[in-house]
């Protein structure tokens, strides 16, 4: 099952897929150093088209540009990473997970 924040998705060779991916909630406000994508969840980010940047529209005016090591992911950003296909999966599940600890606890 491919996650709803995958926005496009190409595949490379074997089973490594280059893919858009909307910034899941647990990388917003780190860097790519601090979410460790690689090491957690064996997923490179290549570039980033930054929310900023993009029109009411979507992405369609914005451009990927290249990774800067400290910059901090902001909410809406679109990820250009390289992984293997069966590591999209895990986007859901952290996605739904992250979209749990905002809810209010239960009184």
């Amino acid at each position: 099952m491919l996650s709803s924040s995958l926005t496009n998705f190409m595949p490379i060779g074997g089973d490594l897929v280059l893919a858009e991916v909307i910034a899941p909630d647990f990388v917003v406000g780190k860097s790519v150093i601090e979410g460790d994508l690689r090491n957690t969840r064996h997923i490179n980010v290549v570039a980033v088209k930054y929310a900023s940047e993009m029109d009411s529209s979507g992405s369609q005016s914005a451009i990927f540009r290249n990774l800067d090591t400290k910059y901090r992911f902001k909410d809406g950003d679109v990820l250009l990473v390289r992984a293997k296909r069966t590591m999209f999966s895990s986007f859901q599940v952290f996605k739904r997970l992250s979209n749990m600890k905002k809810k209010e606890p239960r009184r």
